[in-house]
């Protein structure tokens, strides 16, 4: 008889809107303009004191309440105050994305605000410390414009490390092909950055260092639009090293690239320039590099007397677009669509009294993410017999691999080997492909069919209730050792340099059920009986 065990795999596939968190529930940006997402359709702030063309970053906390907001120039508390210590940061408001708060990790109170010059200016990239804990819970700074690097570009997104604790801040270069990724941590922020020398080279005109970098929700891909350039690249990101890698020139005819977006399952990407033009779509589950290219869609064609600016996906899965010097904001309200079914609307939301900018609030995407999240939990060390059938139990699921090796529904173990085992469940939805993976330790059970008897070992009582015998019988050689397996291959006794015709193995604390009992004797041979616990 075989020992069968079951190996349960569950793989989880998230809903939309799962991994939405309420730090991105209040928007300040614009000329005094305000949303609140914690109603559907977000609902107006008008109490906002930020007023900036470009640059703005707002935070709440996992409540949804505000806690501060910035335009890289000045910090405003939860109440609309300037917070203490709040001005002179050397941001620019005229910074494309000229702002960034991320909490630090394994941090309660204290959140880094990043901040970028304009074009090439001297100041660069810096970075400034807010504790949430000082001024009655209002926040204070206590650590203002500590410097990073500099010159760079008006570019600036964070994405979350692989370890899902901390975070790639992630900027460009001025006038090279450089990006870099600097990592922060419990203890700060790395003084070594990542650099990445790949797409085109931001040839050094200061008009070239604007327009948005952003980062796919599930922390896989970069998008960047480059403005002189009238162009988009997508690259991959690898958020363990921090390496950025196979540039894709999506279009070099988009007239003064600006705005560009992940859809929130990071199927499509979009795109947008400041002058008179079309808001594009590509299909990122296409296929190869030149399938995602041909795949562009024109989703709107907007007049000339109307700049379209940034674009920033939202808790409620829709991509809202900034209108410049208008009293409206334009919204992508099925962005996960293909084409003209994504359904942009240019007026989707009046802001009036207040009017919107070329800047949205600049939220790193990983707090959007609804894909088919994979999620992989089954026991890292189980039992299993050699030539045993295991069914795999999940739901949502298209295939599994094991060890590279397809097999569907079910899998039947044969190998001796005991770790390195490596289990990847796969779903395919839209073109896109999702994975998740476990390694797990396999413990080899003792499989009776498949090993040798040797009749002169006497066992009783066989079944057992309190004791079981082991008796040499006359010409039997001595034992060397003696284990015994439960049914689920789990090692319930070892005795070892044995030297004895006779031995006592206590059942009765023991469950009932199947047991093996596997002796070696001093020639090497193997002996295996079954044993029943009544």
């Amino acid at each position: 008889m075989k020992n069968f065990k079951p190996l349960i795999i569950f793989l989880l596939l998230h809903s939309y809107n799962v991994f939405a968190q309420n730090e991105t529930t209040n928007w300040y940006y614009g000329v005094h303009a305000g949303l609140n997402f914690s109603t559907s359709p977000p609902t107006l702030l008008t109490n906002g004191q930020l007023n900036s063309p470009e640059s703005c970053a707002s935070i709440s906390d996992s409540a949804g309440n505000l806690l501060f907001y910035t335009d890289g120039n000045t910090i405003w508390d939860k109440s609309n105050n300037v917070m203490p210590n709040g001005t002179g940061l050397l941001g620019n408001q005229s910074a494309s994305q000229g702002a960034l708060i991320i909490k630090k990790p394994g941090s309660n109170s204290q959140y880094f605000i990043f901040t970028l010059d304009s074009g090439s200016w001297p100041n660069g990239l810096m970075y400034t410390i807010v504790e949430m804990s000082l001024s009655a819970g209002n926040g204070s700074v206590i650590v203002k414009n500590a410097p990073i690097y500099t010159p760079c570009d008006e570019k600036l997104t964070a994405v979350k490390h692989s370890n899902q604790i901390d975070y790639w801040i992630i900027s460009h270069e001025y006038a090279t092909g450089n990006f870099r990724a600097y990592l922060l941590t419990s203890s700060g922020l790395s003084s070594n950055a990542v650099i990445s020398t790949t797409g085109i080279n931001h040839n050094g005109s200061l008009i070239t260092t604007q327009g948005y970098l952003k980062a796919s929700p599930d922390n896989k891909k970069l998008g960047c639009a480059i403005v002189e350039l009238n162009t988009c690249e997508l690259y991959n990101f690898d958020n363990s090293s921090g390496s950025i890698s196979n540039p894709i020139k999506l279009i070099d005819t988009l007239s003064l690239a600006y705005g560009c977006e992940f859809s929130q399952d990071c199927s499509k990407f979009y795109a947008a320039g400041l002058a008179h033009n079309s808001i594009y779509q590509w299909d990122l589950c296409s296929g190869s590099s030149s399938d995602i290219i041909q795949s562009i869609n024109s989703i709107f064609n907007y007049p000339s007397t109307l700049i379209v600016g940034g674009m920033q996906l939202a808790s409620d899965g829709k991509i809202y677009v900034a209108r410049y010097n208008q009293q409206s904001i334009g919204i992508i309200n099925n962005p996960n669509l293909p084409g003209l079914s994504s359904n942009y609307v240019d007026q989707g939301l009046s802001i009036v009294p207040d009017s919107s900018g070329a800047g949205l609030p600049n939220f790193p995407n990983f707090y959007f993410y609804s894909g088919p999240t994979i999620t992989i939990t089954s026991s890292n060390n189980f039992s299993m017999c050699a030539g045993d059938s295991h069914t795999l139990s999940a739901g949502g699921v298209s295939s599994y691999t094991w060890n590279n090796t397809f097999i569907g529904s079910n899998y039947s173990f044969i190998s001796s080997n005991t770790s390195g085992y490596s289990v990847i469940g796969t779903n395919s939805i839209n073109g896109c492909k999702y994975e998740a993976s476990t390694t797990v330790s396999v413990n080899l059970c003792v499989n009776v069919d498949n090993i040798s008897l040797q009749e002169n070992i006497k066992i009783y009582p066989n079944p057992v209730k309190q004791v079981l015998n082991i008796e040499n019988e006359i010409n039997a050689e001595k034992l060397k050792t003696l284990f015994l397996y439960n049914s689920f291959g789990e090692k319930i006794l070892q005795l070892e340099n044995l030297d004895s015709t006779f031995f006592q193995i206590i059942f009765s604390e023991l469950k009932v059920g199947l047991y093996y009992l596997n002796m070696q004797n001093v020639s090497g041979k193997q002996i295996t009986k079954t044993i029943f616990k009544e």
